[in-house]
């Protein structure tokens, strides 16, 4: 499983790799990746400063993939997340895992509707347990799909954390919002 030089190995075919990661050229944490069947699991712990918004890229010989971005834990920025294997391959041999800050997010205009009772949004339990109880929550529908914004301060838990690389951060209303976008079938989707 280690033909082409796949993200996941290393020298000799491991099935684990554990490289640098580094922001504005100083090393920051490490990342680590190990073959987990088709996936890769990708675990990630940073040293920032409070306030720093940054993506995380896994950085090859041959390209890169975005893996996401960390969120504050226990004193640190952590990444935890399973990626297709297939997804990484186009970076090749993993170097470094590498911290790019985000800019100031975009300003988001859309018709956002505040929300009481944001579990009432949804069907399924995992969705009405996660948002039992959030306050200042902001909901519109569009594109055939439900957008769901919850307010982000990269100082407090992420909200939603199993589904944190579905989020976009917005600002609506001079806040900041991460913004998820979820299907008819209450499946989280890219937007």
């Amino acid at each position: 499983d280690c033909a082409g030089g796949v993200f996941f190995c290393g020298a000799g075919g491991r099935r684990m790799d554990r490289v640098p990661v580094v922001l504005n050229g100083q090393t920051v944490g490490d990342l680590t990746a190990a073959k987990e069947g088709l996936y890769v699991r990708c675990q990630a712990r940073c040293r920032l400063e409070p306030g720093t918004l940054a993506r995380l890229y896994a950085v090859g010989k041959t390209g890169e993939a975005r893996l996401g971005i960390p969120e504050p834990r226990d004193g640190a920025f952590c990444l935890d997340r399973r990626v297709a294997a297939r997804e990484l391959e186009p970076a090749g041999f993993l170097l470094r895992g590498e911290l790019r800050p985000v800019g100031a997010p975009e300003e988001d205009t859309g018709a956002w509707q505040p929300v009481s009772d944001p579990e009432r949004l949804f069907r399924g339990d995992f969705l009405r347990r996660e948002l039992r109880g959030c306050q200042g929550v902001l909901t519109r529908t569009g594109d055939g799909v439900r957008y769901v914004a919850l307010p982000f301060d990269c100082r407090r838990p992420f909200l939603l954390t199993g589904l944190f690389c579905f989020a976009r951060v917005r600002r609506i209303g001079g806040r900041d919002y991460a913004v998820f976008a979820f299907d008819r079938w209450e499946m989280p989707v890219f937007r």
